[in-house]
């Protein structure tokens, strides 16, 4: 991607996961265990998901999944 659109997509993550006190994603990385992206979901349609809460390769993945 590239980095215009990179820092656009953090702003637009960051904005909406200001609006429940998730604090700030700093790089795209952040994402990969599938927490933040869950966060966002949740805010963005109104219903809360499922998630695993371990910190291993596979609770990750079962995340992202969800997601």
């Amino acid at each position: 991607m590239d980095d215009i659109q990179i820092a656009s997509f953090l702003k637009f993550i960051n904005y909406h996961l200001s609006l429940k006190n998730n604090g700030k994603i700093i790089q795209i990385s952040d994402l990969s265990n599938g927490i933040i992206l869950i966060d966002l979901i949740e805010i963005l349609s109104l219903q809360k998901l499922k998630r695993e809460r371990g910190h291993t390769r596979f609770h990750s993945l079962t995340n992202i999944q969800y997601v």
